[in-house]
């Protein structure tokens, strides 16, 4: 029963989570272009933060509006996939959980799909692959802890949609402390010194 829940359920967030493909090739080509400019100036330097300050800012946007569409109208996309209304309640109230749990999440993709894209215009691909494979590693311990348990909203589907998304926030935080602890600093607009992790600072006001 959980495994047939799953299918129509990964069907829909998977399509959904297509449709935000043209932020991150868009950053990619934001980021790169502003390292091509001026990669060794400080003014370059700021040029890209403020970059990737307008591409967390519209991920954010964009996941958050796919988040809310997908709590709203997921119950009634599943019942298509599945067959018809007159199918096993607990079979479609298990692939709703699915769906309404892992679009929790839907922001936290967008902005990690985001900041991936411009750490490969920044030509950094050693950042992503150490965030990309904690955030794997966690979500199959999470995926072992949760999927067996008995209760509705923790284990089966649910579980396994809590894994995903509980990984996912916790690649966020990752991607961010990665950019707060990197030993770089740069001017600001004024002349004054900026460190990397006021730079981080000014990316979470931004979009918080």
């Amino acid at each position: 029963l959980q495994q047939a829940a799953l299918n129509p359920a990964v069907t829909i967030i998977d399509y959904s989570a297509r449709t935000m493909s043209f932020l991150y090739t868009g950053t990619t080509n934001l980021m790169a272009v502003s390292k091509k400019n001026d990669s060794d100036s400080e003014e370059g330097n700021l040029e890209a933060k403020e970059n990737l300050v307008g591409a967390l800012q519209l991920a954010l946007c964009v996941g958050s509006a796919i988040s809310i569409l997908l709590l709203t109208t997921s119950r009634r996309l599943i019942v298509p996939l599945i067959g018809n209304a007159s199918i096993d309640k607990e079979l479609l109230h298990a692939a709703w959980r699915y769906c309404a749990i892992r679009s929790i999440g839907f922001p936290a993709a967008a902005m990690i799909g985001t900041l991936q894209a411009a750490c490969l215009g920044l030509q950094d691909n050693k950042t992503p692959f150490q965030v990309i494979v904690i955030a794997a590693v966690l979500n199959l311990l999470l995926d072992v802890a949760l999927v067996g348990r008995k209760s509705a909203w923790i284990g089966g589907t649910a579980g396994a949609a809590w894994a995903t998304t509980i990984s996912q926030y916790v690649g966020l935080g990752l991607f961010l402390r990665k950019f707060a602890t990197k030993n770089t600093a740069c001017k600001d607009r004024n002349g004054e010194k900026v460190s990397s992790k006021k730079n981080v600072d000014r990316i979470t006001k931004g979009f918080l």
